[in-house]
C-alpha cells in the first residue's frame, strides 16, 4: 500500500510518486561516489533479504521450505552484511553513516505513516 502522496495524479497521470523518487536518487547521486552508492545498494539489499528469509522461516511449513536452507540464508546474509559494514568503517564512514541514517529513517517513516493514517499492514 502506497501513501496517498504517491497517488496523486498531475495532468491527469500519476507522476508524482515518480517524481518525487527521481528526486531522492537524484540527491544521492549528486551526494555520493558510484562506490558509495554500490556499497549502499549491496547493503539494502543484504537487509531485505534477510527479513524476507527471517519472515519465511515462520512460514516454511506452509511453503514446503526446508528449514535449514532458510536458516543458512539468514546466516549468510548476517555475515556478509557484518564483513561489508566492517570494509565501509575502514574505507567509507561516511558512507555507512549514511546507510544507518537511510536504514532508521525508512523504519521512524514507516511507523510515523502508519500511526498518522492508521494503515495495518495486512498479514
Amino acid at each position: 500500500q502506497m501513501p496517498k502522496a504517491f497517488e496523486k495524479q498531475i495532468g491527469g497521470k500519476n507522476v508524482e510518486g515518480i517524481l518525487l523518487m527521481s528526486a531522492a536518487v537524484i540527491l544521492l547521486v549528486l551526494s555520493f561516489n558510484l562506490d558509495g552508492i554500490a556499497m549502499m545498494g549491496s547493503m539494502v539489499f543484504l537487509v531485505i533479504y534477510g527479513a524476507v528469509s527471517l519472515a519465511h522461516m515462520r512460514l516454511y511449513r506452509e511453503t514446503g521450505a526446508n528449514p535449514t536452507v532458510i536458516f543458512l540464508s539468514v546466516v549468510s546474509c548476517v555475515l556478509i552484511l557484518s564483513v561489508l559494514i566492517y570494509y565501509e568503517m575502514a574505507n567509507s564512514p561516511f558512507t555507512l553513516k549514511a546507510f544507518l541514517f537511510v536504514l532508521v529513517y525508512s523504519f521512524l517513516g514507516e511507523w510515523s505513516y502508519r500511526v498518522y493514517s492508521g494503515r495495518r499492514i495486512k498479514v
